[in-house]
């Protein structure tokens, strides 16, 4: 069985530090087979996309320091332990549009965050994923973020920005959803 999930992470007021707040989210793609997409693909192409075969598995807000490059990570962390909670999972894709966690899985699987380590943002993060990382099993791709629907080359790319989309959505949701105190902070 093949798992997929899309990851984001965001901010509300990304340039100042002090009222900075970043939240995360997993998507997972529910989908069986292209078939299945197929089926569904119609879905996305409305006034009003609907997105039956993507479900969201985790969001939240980010812990510690505000960024949405913490989100990102967090959103790949919080994928990875679903992912090793599975089984029957013989391969597992995350699809992100976060360059900087692709950046910290090559050190991960190149095993050469080690050295780097102390001059990493984020490094309570990059060791708690490097111990769940497994490069047999799990491989990630980078996708360009913000794709309009319409600008898919075939049905797996169009499946592609609907993911990236509904993840996006999903953090969007988190920060838009916040206790009316901590916005007003």
């Amino acid at each position: 069985m093949k798992l997929r999930f899309f990851t984001d992470g965001g901010a509300i007021c990304p340039t100042q530090p002090r009222a900075r707040v970043a939240s995360w989210a997993v998507i997972q793609d529910i989908s069986k087979s292209e078939q299945q997409q197929k089926q569904v693909a119609d879905f996305f192409l409305t006034p009003s996309p609907n997105f039956p075969l993507f479900k969201v598995i985790a969001v939240g807000l980010v812990k510690g320091q505000q960024t949405a490059a913490r989100g990102e990570l967090t959103a790949i962390l919080t994928a990875a332990k679903i992912a090793n909670q599975s089984e029957q999972a013989a391969s597992v894709e995350f699809v992100t549009d976060a360059a900087y966690v692709c950046a910290v899985i090559a050190l991960i699987v190149c095993r050469t965050f080690q050295d780097k380590l102390h001059r990493l943002p984020n490094s309570d993060l990059i060791l708690q994923l490097a111990a769940l990382w497994d490069s047999q099993k799990f491989k990630v791709r980078k996708v360009k973020s913000h794709r309009n629907l319409d600008t898919a080359k075939d049905l797996c790319d169009l499946w592609t920005i609907a993911g990236n989309h509904c993840a996006d959505m999903a953090a969007t949701a988190v920060l838009q959803n916040m206790p009316q105190t901590l916005q007003q902070i």
